[in-house]
C-alpha cells in the first residue's frame, strides 16, 4: 500500500500500483491530452462504495469537496455545468437516472447530453450504482473507461474492488448483460483495497443524502395522489355519468386543491387513450 498526503493534512492508504496507474497515466492524460474519464463503481448497497468513490476523486482532484457530490440527476448536471477544468464530480446512487429502461426520459436523455460536454472540461466522472448491466450502452461502455466492482469478503467485511480496464468492461457488458454475469468474460484479475476513510464530512453528507431521499419520497407520495384523483375522475365520468363541471364542484366543495375543467377533460381524454 501507499500512503498518500495531501495538502490539507488527510492522509490515505491507496494500492501502490492503482495509486501509480492514476498519478501518473489517467491524471495526465486528462490534464494534458484533453481527455476525460469515467469511472463506473457498482457493488450492493453499504458496501463501501461512497468511500472508495471519494478517495479516488480526492487522489485526482486535490480540491475535491462535498460540494463536488451529486445525488440527483438535476444536481449532477449543476455540478458539471460549475465544475472547473480537471474536477472531480461523484454521482451517488445515479441508478434511477442511468438506469437502461430509462432511456426514453427526459432525466436520462439530458444526463446523457450533459456526458458529452464533460470533454470540454477535462473532467474525473464517478458514476456509483448496484449494477454495472441496467447501464445504458452509452454510459456503460461508450463514455466509461474503468468498471469497480466493491466486493465484500471474510463474511461482511468491507474495503476489496475488482477492476476492469476498459476493453475487458466493454466485452463484460456485451457478454455477461444477459444473465447480469460478472464471470462471462476471463480477465486479468486485478484487486484492490481500501480503507475506511471518509473524505468529505460524514454528518453533512448524510444530511444531505436524506435530504433527497425525503424530498423524492414527497414526490412519489404527490404522484400516487395524482394517479388515484385521475381514477376517481374517469370513473365519475364513465360509470357516474357526472359532467366535468359537477365533478369540479364536488372536488372543490370537498375542500380538495382546486381542479379545472380543462383538467378533468384532459384526465378523461388520457384515459380514453388506456
Amino acid at each position: 500500500m501507499t500512503t498518500h498526503k495531501f495538502d490539507n493534512g488527510m492522509t490515505i492508504s491507496y494500492d501502490t500500483w492503482f495509486h501509480k496507474m492514476i498519478t501518473t497515466f489517467i491524471v495526465p492524460l486528462v490534464q494534458k491530452k484533453d481527455f476525460d474519464w469515467m469511472f463506473l463503481i457498482t457493488g450492493m448497497e453499504r458496501s463501501g462504495k461512497s468511500t472508495l468513490a471519494q478517495q479516488l476523486a480526492l487522489l485526482c482532484d486535490p480540491t475535491f469537496n462535498i460540494n463536488k457530490i451529486a445525488f440527483t440527476g438535476q444536481q449532477f448536471k449543476d455540478c458539471v455545468l460549475k465544475a472547473k477544468r480537471n474536477d472531480a464530480i461523484v454521482f451517488d446512487e445515479a441508478y434511477e437516472d442511468l438506469d437502461s429502461r430509462n432511456t426514453l426520459s427526459e432525466v436520462t436523455k439530458s444526463i446523457t447530453h450533459m456526458l458529452s460536454r464533460i470533454g470540454n472540461k477535462n473532467l474525473f466522472i464517478f458514476i456509483l450504482l448496484p449494477d454495472f448491466f441496467s447501464l445504458t450502452r452509452n454510459i456503460a461502455c461508450w463514455r466509461s473507461k474503468t468498471l469497480l466492482r466493491v466486493t465484500l469478503y471474510d463474511g461482511m467485511k468491507r474495503g476489496r474492488y475488482d477492476i476492469w480496464p476498459k476493453k475487458e468492461k466493454d466485452q463484460l457488458y456485451n457478454y455477461g448483460k444477459r444473465f447480469y454475469n460478472y464471470n462471462a468474460v476471463k480477465r486479468t484479475h486485478l484487486r484492490g483495497a481500501f480503507s475506511k476513510k471518509f473524505v468529505v464530512d460524514k454528518g453533512e453528507y448524510n444530511r444531505r443524502k436524506e435530504a433527497v431521499e425525503f424530498e423524492e419520497s414527497n414526490k412519489e407520495t404527490v404522484h400516487d395522489s395524482i394517479l388515484q384523483r385521475n381514477v376517481l375522475i374517469s370513473r365519475m365520468r364513465q360509470d357516474g355519468h357526472y359532467t366535468s363541471k359537477e365533478i369540479a364542484e364536488m372536488f372543490n366543495d370537498a375542500n380538495c386543491k382546486k381542479i379545472t375543467l380543462r383538467t378533468i377533460q384532459q384526465v378523461t381524454k388520457n384515459e380514453k387513450r388506456v
